[in-house]
């Protein structure tokens, strides 16, 4: 999740350390769902497209992390209504986050996070 780390890093953000519990930063791009960044524990981190409309605020996909260091560890997973995956240890989801990393930079998250919060 490069591509997610470096959007995170031009919100302003250099480690989720300095994120207050819950707090959320969130990235648009037109014609695509809201990424949305937010610190769940002192030592984890949210990542999800979130679709908000008809009362709902749904968050497809969902990876939670654990954050050690420079690693972003993936502990928890959901895609759709139907699958939702947790391992303290660590989920093997790597093929689905080089695939999701790709698409975010395709879609303009990262051009975004730079033009939206001023830092190149």
């Amino acid at each position: 999740m490069e591509t997610a780390k470096a959007i995170l890093g031009h919100t302003g953000v250099g480690s989720i350390d300095s994120m207050a519990p819950n707090e959320q930063v969130t990235v648009t791009v037109e014609g695509c769902e809201d990424l949305v960044f937010e610190k769940v524990g002192p030592t984890r981190l949210s990542v999800a497209h979130r679709t908000t409309g008809r009362g709902s605020n749904a968050r497809d996909p969902e990876i939670v992390f654990r954050i050690e260091g420079d690693a972003w560890i993936p502990i928890e997973c959901v895609r759709g209504a139907a699958v939702r995956r947790h391992d303290a240890t660590g989920l093997d989801v790597g093929p689905f986050l080089r695939q999701w990393d790709r698409r975010l930079r395709r879609q303009g998250f990262l051009e975004a996070a730079e033009t939206d919060h001023g830092t190149p």
